[in-house]
This record gives structure tokens, C-alpha cells and sequence, in this order.
């Protein structure tokens, strides 16, 4: 089923706090990223212990962490945006990698070798290979502000663009979603959608007979930074929104 997720400009966290009261939203997993990967050392052993920094390229935040017993590191949750990755570790050099996009709800691996030398000394990873989500079974579909802004929509509602992903058709004959460009994926109903605005709730009771829409907020598409539609069959459709601060 199709899960599309909405993550906000900032000019939209007004126009959310309204049904929040919140001026800046909380995060949650449905709404961010994460970054994981495993340092090891030269001859392949894990390295524990090593202080990862993984640094907001565009807005200068860091979240520093540790590896685990297993060499192991999770940064999450993490907006969407680009991130470099710095490892360090007594004894070695420090490594750097990046940047490296996170869009919402991905999960980016970016595994790490540090070599033997001074901390001072730094080796610098230009290069990363295809960025594959290995850590989840989920699928789906990006679809980020520029491709929002470009095509054109009629009636300005997002959801039009749900119908770029693979699987994905269009609202079945007389559904009540159908005026609202609802869709279904994998040949399941409309109505099975789920849909989150910044992480939260944002489903119409039985679809909304007056207005024939699955969701209660349709956002500006102008305030909309990206959504993706989940369509992994194991997992229950969903549209997510963020309003970053």
C-alpha cells in the first residue's frame, strides 16, 4: 500500500501550528532519517569506541555518538538534507565521508575504514557507492519540492503526484476519493491509505463524504520540502508531512 510522506518548509510551520499549537513540530521517525554503518580498521576488525560526527551540511548542526561493542552507529533521527560523516578514533586517521543525502524516511549506510596514522592526519572519502536502503525492507518514492514545484497540478493538490510511483493508479470508479485525485497501490482500495503530516495523523474517518477527501489537511504545495509514498506490501500506506523549524 502506498504510503506518501509530506515533510514541510518552514514557512508551513505556521500554517500547521494552527491545528498543533506548536511553532516548532516535534520529530518523529515517520517524518526523518537516519544514517547507519559500521568502522572497522585495516585487517577488517571492528573499531569500538570511535566518536562519529555526523554534521548538517546546510544548516551547521552536529550529532556526535559513539560505535558499539559491534563497530556499529546510528544517527536518527535526522532531517532531510545533506550530511557528512566523521570518524575518529586514537591511533588512526580521521575519515571523513560525504555528503550524503538523507531524504525522509530513508535509512543511508555509510560504512567507514579508518587507517593507521595520527588523528591529525585526515582521509577524505569523495566518493560513495549507490546509496541502497539495506537495513529495512520498505519501498517507495520519493518525490522532493523541485519535482512539486515543476509539474504542473491541477487544483495545486499534491496527491496528483503520488501517480509517478511504480504500482500506483488511481482512485478505483466511484470512490469517494476520487475528486481529490485519491489513489490505491498493488491493487489495494484507496480508502487503505494512511497519511501523516509531520509525523502525525492526518486521516479523514472513513473518507470525508463532503469534501471527497482520505485526509484532513491538504497542504499548500509551496510548503511542501518532499513526501514519499511507501508502498512496501507488508506495511500499511501512509502520507507524513514535516514543518521543519
Amino acid at each position: 500500500m502506498p504510503i506518501p510522506c509530506l515533510r514541510l518548509r518552514t514557512l508551513s510551520a505556521l500554517f500547521f501550528s494552527i491545528f498543533l499549537t506548536l511553532a516548532t513540530p516535534l520529530w518523529a521517525q515517520k517524518d526523518a532519517g537516519a544514517i547507519v554503518g559500521l568502522v572497522r580498521d585495516p585487517s577488517g576488525a571492528v573499531v569500538t569506541g570511535a566518536k562519529v560526527t555526523v554534521t548538517d551540511v546546510d544548516r551547521g548542526i552536529q550529532l556526535t555518538l559513539s560505535t558499539n561493542a559491534e563497530g556499529q552507529y546510528v544517527a536518527s533521527p535526522l532531517r532531510i538534507g545533506r550530511y557528512s560523516v566523521t570518524v575518529e578514533k586514537q591511533g588512526f586517521r580521521k575519515a571523513v565521508a560525504g555528503p550524503v543525502q538523507v531524504n525522509i524516511q530513508d535509512r543511508v549506510g555509510v560504512d567507514l575504514t579508518l587507517q593507521a596514522g595520527m588523528v591529525t592526519e585526515v582521509v577524505t572519502v569523495t566518493g560513495q557507492r549507490p546509496q541502497l536502503e539495506t537495513g529495512t525492507s520498505e519501498l517507495g518514492q520519493v518525490v522532493d519540492s523541485r519535482t512539486i514545484n515543476a509539474l504542473p497540478l491541477n487544483g495545486r493538490n499534491y496527491a496528483q503526484l503520488a501517480l509517478l510511483g511504480t504500482g500506483i493508479a488511481a482512485a478505483e470508479p466511484g470512490s469517494r476519493v476520487e475528486t481529490t485525485y485519491g489513489f490505491s497501490s498493488n491493487g489495494a482500495r484507496s480508502l487503505q491509505n494512511n497519511f501523516l503530516l509531520d509525523g502525525i495523523d492526518n486521516n479523514a474517518n472513513l473518507g470525508d463524504v463532503l469534501n471527497g477527501a482520505a485526509y484532513v489537511v491538504q497542504p499548500a504545495v509551496d510548503a511542501i520540502a518532499e513526501f514519499k509514498v511507501e508502498t512496501n506490501p507488508t506495511a500499511r500506506n501512509s502520507a507524513a508531512a514535516t514543518a521543519p523549524s
